[in-house]
C-alpha cells in the first residue's frame, strides 16, 4: 500500500512538474529543455496506472475536438484506448 501512494505522490508531482514546464512556448524551448520534458513525458506514460476520460474542446465558435486525456497524470491520448 505504501509502494502505490508513493507511485501516486510521484505522478502527481512529475504531472506539476510537466504543467510548469509546458509553459514556456515550444518555439523558444532549447534542446536540452525539450529533451527534459519529454523524460517527464516519457515516465508519466510509463509509471502512471491511466484512467482515460473523453472530453470535447471548443477549436473555434463553430468546431469542436474530441480528445482524450489520463485523470490521474493529465498526459493527453491521440484515441481512446481500446477495450
Amino acid at each position: 500500500m505504501e509502494e502505490q501512494s508513493s507511485n501516486m505522490l510521484e505522478i502527481e508531482m512529475m504531472s506539476r512538474a510537466k504543467s510548469y514546464l509546458d509553459g514556456i512556448p515550444v518555439n523558444i524551448q532549447t534542446h536540452e529543455y525539450a529533451n527534459i520534458i519529454q523524460l517527464v513525458n516519457k515516465y508519466l506514460h510509463t509509471h502512471c496506472k491511466h484512467s482515460i476520460v473523453q472530453d470535447l474542446i471548443d477549436i473555434d465558435p463553430d468546431h469542436s475536438k474530441i480528445i482524450y486525456y489520463c485523470e490521474h497524470c493529465n498526459i493527453t491520448m491521440d484515441k481512446a484506448p481500446a477495450d
